[in-house]
């Protein structure tokens, strides 16, 4: 009985690779290409991939070689990273795009936008009004019981003008005991530590 289940399985499967292998060697006419009547792209392209200046301020006026750009000026948008920037459009000519950064723009690629088709350009670096404050560090370190490097993860300004500190550490500049750590949260005021919720 075994084998003669065995035997109508084995034939089954020959029967299915056999009806496969000739549905798969129909040979069917191809259609119609799909793209055939797509838009034709503009003559139009950047030649410049780079800005000039490394980094620019909001409000800056940025200057970028571009090819063909005259017939497209009527409807012609620039946006650098999804903020629309503000046409020079008394400087804008055939062989040159310029725009002034939109003070809500943050670092990105910059595009134009013109006869329903989208070009994109460089990358426009946005410096922002931060500056790294090199005279704040942590001078004993932090510690962690675990054994995974400790990171401070989070910087938060209270409005008592103290700092909250959060991170994966169980001391902090020498406060916190094996016994009693801190948890990975300490509060400092400029350079001293205190944690008054003990």
């Amino acid at each position: 009985m075994y084998k003669m289940t065995k035997y109508i399985h084995q034939i089954s499967i020959y029967c299915i690779l056999i009806s496969v292998l000739f549905a798969s060697c129909e040979k069917t006419a191809l259609t119609e290409d799909p793209y055939a009547n797509g838009k034709q792209p503009l003559a139009f392209t950047f030649v410049s991939k780079n800005l000039d200046q490394q980094t620019v301020s909001s409000g800056e006026v940025v200057s970028l070689k571009v090819k063909g750009l005259n017939k497209y000026l009527s409807d012609l948008k620039v946006f650098v990273n999804e903020a629309e920037a503000e046409l020079i459009r008394d400087q804008v000519n055939d062989s040159t795009l310029v725009f002034k950064v939109p003070v809500n723009a943050s670092t990105g690629s910059m595009w134009i936008t013109t006869a329903g088709q989208t070009f994109f350009g460089p990358l426009v670096r946005i410096g922002g009004k931060l500056t790294s404050d090199n005279t704040w560090k942590v001078v004993n370190g932090t510690e962690s019981s675990s054994g995974a490097n400790p990171t401070i993860y989070d910087i938060e300004l209270l409005p008592s003008g103290r700092y909250f500190i959060g991170g994966s550490f169980n001391r902090f500049e020498n406060s916190g005991t094996a016994a009693v750590p801190i948890g990975g949260i300490a509060q400092i005021d400029v350079g001293i530590i205190s944690i008054p919720w003990r």
